[in-house]
């Protein structure tokens, strides 16, 4: 995690306080732990210092934790810091749920492991870090293209020129710390792109879906590269992780203004026709239908090429799996669209620009992916 970061931790129990600054001090490089007795005190320490992130307890007397942390979101200049609220192991669903609608992005719950604690802090941070620079990157191209438009009347072209040179980088974030999925974004991009057209979408929305296909992973970028690159199945904790990464992309990716609704797509492309996906049981038509056609894209990539866990299984049984979960989990229009593909001849190309994403990787394979 480059440069300095902040961390507030906000708990009632001085001996609480005592443990989680000395496990994030031990576990996280260059973090200042700052700390505080209330959530009033929290949220004036939140309010001057503007921190990375904030791990708050829900219960403490007076003003509670989700109280905290609906103001601090309320709040202009500390809406954008990420908060980790602390909750009991028997806490009822209704009390997370209030916690999210106040602005919560995630919970561990008492009693807490030491080594979940850090990696959750970690990902807390990495997310908070990511979305800074982006917010900045944003700003500078918004600059460049408003000159550029002021000079030339070519406002919209130039955005879209930094767009899709922006969109690329961002898609080959997460394959250089993951070569073992390199290409992977690409590929599923390109068929998204003629299951798409194959299906009549007209031109604007196929290049909307296409573009969210290219970063539709960007969201594992605050998962641990050990993680990503494990060649045993992962325990549920890392599943856990792994599968943050689609609400991850969406929240690095909200505030950008694109053309199309990008980061919706790629916080939807997890979820199945029946409600069985994640992360919020969407079902049928309430998923984006470039959300479904990149969830059937990702799915035949995946299982159709090689992972550190497995060897490939092939274009065949990738179908198979489409095909026998047609209608329940995958959207029977986009199914029907690659099959013909499929019947028309086609396949994946996986040697054209597989080498650039790897770069300098290819030189030291890792363990696992």
């Amino acid at each position: 995690m480059a440069g300095p970061k902040i961390l507030l931790i906000v708990d009632d129990r001085k001996e609480n306080r005592f443990v989680f600054q000395k496990v994030i001090k031990a576990t996280c490089d260059g973090v200042t732990v700052l700390t505080a007795p209330k959530a009033r005190e929290g949220l004036e320490t939140a309010l001057d210092v503007v921190p990375d992130g904030i791990l708050a307890d829900v219960q403490m007397p007076g003003m509670d934790g989700i109280e905290m942390c609906r103001r601090l979101k309320a709040d202009e200049h500390t809406k954008d810091i990420p908060i980790m609220l602390i909750t009991a192991h028997d806490s009822p669903p209704s009390l997370r749920a209030e916690g999210l609608a106040a602005g919560a992005m995630d919970f561990i719950s008492r009693p807490i492991d030491n080594e979940e604690l850090a990696a959750r802090v970690k990902v807390m941070l990495r997310i908070s870090e990511t979305e800074k620079r982006l917010v900045s990157m944003n700003q500078e191209l918004e600059g460049m293209v408003a000159d550029r438009t002021r000079k030339l009347r070519r406002s919209l072209e130039n955005l879209r020129t930094t767009m899709k040179g922006t969109i690329t980088v961002l898609g080959r974030t997460v394959e250089w710390r993951d070569p073992y999925t390199a290409g992977h974004q690409r590929r599923v991009a390109e068929l998204v792109q003629k299951i798409s057209n194959l299906m009549g979408l007209d031109k604007d929305r196929v290049e909307g879906a296409y573009t969210a296909a290219l970063v539709h992973d960007l969201g594992k970028i605050a998962v641990p590269a050990e993680i990503l690159a494990k060649p045993t199945r992962l325990t549920k904790a890392e599943f856990e992780l792994i599968k943050g990464h689609s609400t991850v992309g969406f929240d690095i990716l909200k505030d950008i203004k694109f053309p199309w609704p990008v980061a919706t797509m790629i916080r939807q492309h997890h979820e199945r026709m029946d409600g069985s996906g994640y992360p919020d049981g969407a079902k049928g038509d309430k998923i984006l239908l470039e959300a479904r056609v990149i969830g059937v894209a990702d799915v035949v990539e995946a299982i159709s090429a090689h992972r550190p866990y497995r060897p490939a299984l092939g274009l065949d049984v990738a179908v198979d799996e489409i095909r026998k979960n047609r209608d329940r989990l995958y959207d029977p229009n986009v199914v029907d669209s690659l099959l013909k593909l499929i019947d028309d001849g086609w396949k994946f190309d996986r040697e054209a620009g597989d080498d650039a994403a790897r770069g300098s990787l290819t030189q030291t394979q890792p363990t696992a992916s």
